[in-house]
């Protein structure tokens, strides 16, 4: 799961969350869909979100939202995808954000990360 998790943050990180609309973002959703897959039915892979991956995902998340693509008929695909993105990063939120409530902290990084995915998800 550990290796899997990885791989996924990999392809994710593989360009910057502020770099040009024109980005592969099909894949980007394909990737985030997985992650949100992982986080809701295997509950272990909840501690492999780490700091940086949830920056990233809060980046790539606000970044696309102040951008504006041209109005073109082939652009449609593109905002839809970047809408499905969108949810399952804004999903992959609320799972974390849920099961810092459910279960209880013992380390300060912890606390602080389930802070930060509450207030982002708020």
């Amino acid at each position: 799961l550990q290796w899997c998790w990885w791989e996924l943050g990999s392809i994710l990180n593989s360009s910057s969350p502020n770099s040009s609309y024109s980005d592969n973002y099909e894949s980007k959703s394909h990737v985030t869909s997985v992650m949100l897959s992982l986080l809701r039915s295997q509950p272990e892979s909840l501690t492999l979100v780490d700091s940086p991956t949830l920056d990233y995902l809060l980046a790539l998340l606000l970044s696309q939202q102040q951008q504006q693509p041209p109005k073109q008929m082939e652009n449609n695909s593109k905002e839809t995808t970047v809408v499905q993105m969108h949810c399952h990063i804004i999903a992959m939120l609320g799972v974390l954000c849920c099961s810092e409530e459910q279960r209880p902290t013992y380390h300060s990084s912890a606390t602080a990360m389930g802070a930060k995915v509450c207030r982002a998800l708020l």
